[in-house]
């Protein structure tokens, strides 16, 4: 009984785990990065200017992931950032920024409201969306 209690309850918490937190571990590479505005206007860096960006996340025991992006801004520039992935809260904690995450088969989508961009007219506040394809 006591066995069978173990076999039931690692099973119940291999299912709570969401299968994104073990489809999350890896590197993943950014098909798009873009800002929009309120007013409609839109700028893809990977597109505009050759921008890349590389996410890589590390596998931990318990629900969250240390995570590593890098960008590189298309010009010779280049940022790295870490934190952390909360796979049942959903959000990707770096240091100044979090991102809601959702996850689409092999496609997950990075999203942060709090961003500003300029989109010729002067900085103004926009929405960051990356859109990356698991290698």
């Amino acid at each position: 009984m006591r066995m069978w209690t173990a076999v039931a309850v690692a099973t119940a918490i291999g299912g709570c785990s969401t299968s994104i937190g073990v489809d999350l571990t890896g590197l993943w590479v950014a098909d798009s990065y873009v800002f929009g505005s309120v007013g409609g206007a839109t700028v893809d860096l990977i597109a505009r200017d050759g921008a890349s960006m590389t996410l890589t996340i590390d596998r931990f025991i318990d629900a969250r992931r240390r995570v590593t992006a890098r960008f590189a801004d298309g010009v010779g520039g280049e940022e790295v950032l870490s934190g952390e992935v909360f796979v049942d809260q959903g959000y990707f904690e770096f240091e100044d920024a979090t991102f809601v995450f959702d996850r689409v088969e092999d496609v997950l989508i990075l999203t942060n409201e709090s961003e500003t961009f300029d989109f010729g007219s002067g900085p103004e506040a926009a929405t960051l969306t990356i859109r990356l394809t698991q290698l």
